[in-house]
């Protein structure tokens, strides 16, 4: 865990081995300063004081510089571009074209995937 938290800083919640990585790498190509809280896995899994940062006990978790905790790597680099991607460099061209695409693959393809784990779960389980 990191030492010091500078206040007035957004603070990162990284967990090594997970998908947080993105999000450090995110964050250096914005070139903006930030705290650094790295969490270590506990026997494969997140380590328990990562609930005190986000309910869910996960990470990627960012807490804002106004000490809101944002979990969820697409969410936290919305916020990241809507608050310090002054120039646009990494600002969506089409932004409606890609909600749309985001939202599509989280409930239309991800429901249909669910009820194809869920149909294959069944048949392995009848069988």
């Amino acid at each position: 865990m990191a030492s010091t938290i500078k206040p007035g800083l957004p603070t990162f919640h990284h967990l090594n081995d997970s998908q947080s990585q993105r999000i450090l790498w995110f964050l250096e190509e914005l070139g903006i300063e930030y705290n650094l809280v790295c969490h270590t896995r506990v026997e494969g899994r997140a380590p328990p004081e990562l609930k005190n940062v986000h309910f869910m006990g996960k990470a990627p978790v960012l807490v804002t510089s106004d000490n809101v905790p944002i979990a969820e790597s697409s969410a936290i680099l919305g916020y990241l571009i809507d608050t310090y991607d002054k120039d646009g460099k990494f600002a969506a061209q089409d932004k409606v074209r890609d909600e749309s695409l985001s939202s599509f693959a989280g409930s239309t393809i991800g429901t249909i995937e669910m009820i194809e784990l869920i149909f294959d779960i069944v048949d392995s389980k009848s069988q």
